[in-house]
């Protein structure tokens, strides 16, 4: 049970990453990013991006399927944004 658990939590980080990383590039202009990822009783994945915001907005529709995902995993994930800056954070059970 637990090494099921593991890898499903190593595969909704990854994608909650790689959406995270779509994101930035599609509604960003020459976005800057990090991830960071730490472990321990929870995993958090953090994906940060700064660079000028495209005029057309998202639907939103990514970022609540990531939500989905985090909350079918036992988790829980934010998304929010401070002038240029786009910041994704998850939190999910190891």
């Amino acid at each position: 049970a637990y090494r099921r658990q593991r890898q499903m939590c190593i595969r909704d980080s990854h994608r909650i990453v790689a959406e995270a990383l779509t994101n930035a590039a599609r509604h960003q202009v020459d976005p800057v990013v990090s991830v960071r990822v730490t472990s321990g009783q929870t995993v958090v994945v953090e994906v940060v991006s700064t660079g000028r915001v495209c005029p057309q907005p998202g639907t939103g529709v990514g970022l609540e399927g990531l939500r989905e995902r985090a909350a079918s995993a036992g988790g829980t994930l934010e998304a929010w944004q401070a002038g240029e800056t786009f910041t994704v954070r998850a939190e999910l059970a190891a």
